[in-house]
């Protein structure tokens, strides 16, 4: 099947710079449910029934590249190729409880074309999954979680996922695997593309607890314009219950931080606000409220602000339209503003000015300290929400790059089938590789490049020229280069600086 390297010339140990990267580009589609493999693996003898049931020779075997993954990170490598192979067992005992963690964030992509590009696909949680279980051993707590955007119906985006199917399954067969939607609260779009207010609880949440980062924070270098913190669509005002000077801290699903170890199943995928979301940014789905989340900082960089590239009167007059919107409860004045701010950007248009808004640009110096707090949580934060000096729980991260998103994402991409799989036990190296293998240069990429380097947040600090890349490919072996540009993906708008030249072509 794949191209695997010998054996014995293999010596893997859970190494932060190591990352596979599993290709196969030959006829690059999602299975079909429930995602089986397409062959007998000697360690799957346990479930023989449902082998090649409903797949197609046409479509990509996602379960044996996962499996491949495993294997080159060196999982449990000495049983490998034997009914005993158990490459989980490395980060899950039995009696754990494990959190599986995709990228649901939306039910609808918002450029028309299919959710393929959009989320995290259920035939890479079903491998999962499966070699979760097989770790667990029947015993302990298997979830799936996650919280998407608020707007977000979250079993419709199972549905559109494929992830009900493989719930459905495993049920079927056994093994018990919880659902939760993470999110404290949803909205419901209302009318003309106005939100109604928060308040509905989502269903599923056992609960969330306040993690304090305060002074280890990435935002304390701003904590002289904590007041300028903004999230699109969310009340300005609530930021401050979370971040002030001095005080940062984050709203997290207490099953998240329950959890003895973490599998973070990302999508490949651009992000008009960060340039790509992988790995790191897949953190942010472990919160219960989008209010204790900066995204930007109101103004230009001349008014300490991040929200739009140059100072200009129509452009701030349309974000403090839309900081009143949000702080309104009527509908009718909800609308009002609404409109209002629409018609300040569209004369901010009509008068040439670029259009840089809400933190969609290179510029963005908000949304990666956010996400790097993020991280620090996932792996320090105790099941009370207390920062250790010490990892709490296990993280293992993949990508699902099988198809792609480009262009405007992370809610409008593009469909860029590519047939890719990464792996590794670090999210920043991850990330790395990832946009390598887009044609994205990591280093102009802000979440990428402090990320790391961020050896007080993380714990770990990675030399760039030491990060290597383990493949069923012989060509893609070796140190992270540009011998990796595997595809040259369009960057959301404004990010055009983070593109590789053409001339270095794979």
């Amino acid at each position: 099947m794949h191209e695997l390297l010998p054996g014995e010339a293999m010596t893997i140990r859970r190494d932060p710079a190591m990352v596979a990267l599993i290709a196969d580009q030959q006829g690059v589609s999602y299975p079909l449910p429930p995602y089986s493999p397409h062959e007998l693996f000697p360690e799957y003898s346990w479930r023989r029934d449902a082998i090649g049931s409903s797949q197609s020779n046409a479509s990509t075997d996602v379960y044996g590249m996962v499996r491949t993954a495993f294997f080159l990170l060196g999982l449990d490598r000495e049983h490998f190729g034997t009914a005993s192979w158990n490459p989980l067992s490395a980060i899950i005992t039995p009696g754990d409880s494990v959190l599986i963690k995709p990228n649901l964030v939306f039910d609808t992509n918002n450029s028309g074309c299919g959710p393929e590009c959009l989320v995290t696909h259920g035939s890479v949680v079903r491998a999962v999954a499966d070699y979760a279980a097989l770790a667990m051993g029947n015993k302990g707590r298997l979830l799936l979680g996650d919280a998407p955007v608020q707007a977000c119906s979250f079993d419709t985006a199972l549905k559109i996922s494929g992830m009900d199917d493989v719930v459905e399954y495993l049920r079927g067969h056994g093994i018990s695997m919880g659902v939760q939607d993470f999110r404290n609260t949803a909205v419901k779009e209302g009318p003309l593309g106005v939100p109604s207010r928060l308040g509905h609880r989502s269903h599923s949440n056992d609960g969330c607890i306040e993690v304090p980062v305060d002074s280890l924070s990435a935002l304390s270098p701003l904590d002289a314009h904590v007041d300028k913190y903004r999230v699109t669509r969310y009340d300005p005002d609530a930021m401050s219950k979370y971040h002030r000077a001095g005080v940062h801290k984050y709203l997290v699903s207490a099953s998240a931080l329950a959890s003895d170890a973490i599998i973070s199943i990302a999508k490949m995928k651009t992000h008009k606000k960060a340039g790509v979301t992988g790995a790191l940014k897949n953190s942010v789905g472990i919160t219960a409220d989008k209010e204790c989340l900066p995204h930007h900082r109101a103004g230009s960089p001349s008014e300490s602000g991040d929200e739009y590239r140059r100072k200009n009167w129509s452009k701030r007059m349309c974000s403090h339209m839309l900081d009143r919107e949000n702080r309104t409860e009527g509908r009718l004045g909800r609308l009002m503003l609404h409109f209002g701010a629409r018609a300040s950007w569209a004369g901010a248009r009509l008068l040439g000015v670029d259009t840089t808004w809400e933190g969609s640009w290179p510029g963005n110096d908000t949304l990666w300290r956010t996400v790097l707090d993020l991280n620090r949580i996932l792996i320090y934060a105790d099941k009370k929400g207390r920062l250790m000096r010490e990892p709490q729980r296990k993280v293992l991260f993949l990508v699902d790059g099988i198809v792609a998103g480009e262009g405007e994402g992370p809610l409008s991409p593009l469909p860029r089938p590519t047939g890719i799989i990464i792996a590794g036990f670090w999210a920043p190296t991850v990330d790395a590789v990832m946009a390598t293998v887009m044609g994205l240069d990591w280093k102009q990429i802000p979440v990428i490049s402090h990320a790391l380097k961020a050896r007080d947040a993380l714990g770990i600090e990675v030399d760039a020229k030491n990060i290597t890349v383990v493949s069923n490919k012989d060509s893609l072996n070796g140190p992270l280069t540009l011998k990796h540009k595997m595809f040259s993906f369009v960057p959301p708008r404004h990010w055009e600086s983070i593109r590789v030249p053409e001339e270095h072509r794979p």
